[in-house]
């Protein structure tokens, strides 16, 4: 894999809130089109799609290991739409955030952790 697109990655992984495409492109000194089309070539994912799953799959951490809200772990991996977090996360999970959570035993008595 490109070395420029590991990085990338890594990045993404880390801290997948404070991620632009813009600035990444920068970063690795392309155009955004050209990013794009690398970053397709190499993993088989575009970068908003790769993004969006490595924003979900830290949500879904987050939610399953900690007791931060989740208003709170939305800003954290860089979600802004509840709604369409809700959503996703239903569909993919089978079950709203907060019933999730309380799958795992990790709703803390009077917590709002409604969306």
């Amino acid at each position: 894999m490109d070395r420029r697109i590991e990085n990338i990655i890594s990045q993404l992984e880390e801290d997948p809130g404070s991620c632009e495409l813009s600035a990444l492109a920068e970063s690795i000194s392309l155009s955004v089109s050209r990013f794009r089309h690398l970053f397709k070539q190499e993993t088989g994912e575009t970068p908003s799609r790769y993004l969006k799953f490595v924003r979900f799959r830290k949500a879904e951490l987050l939610i399953r290991t900690t007791f931060i809200p989740i208003k709170e772990i939305l800003i954290i991996v860089g979600l802004s739409s509840d709604s369409h977090f809700w959503r996703e996360f239903r569909q993919s999970y089978g079950m709203s955030p907060a019933e999730y959570r309380d799958a795992f035993g990790l709703t803390r008595e009077g917590s709002e952790d409604k969306i």
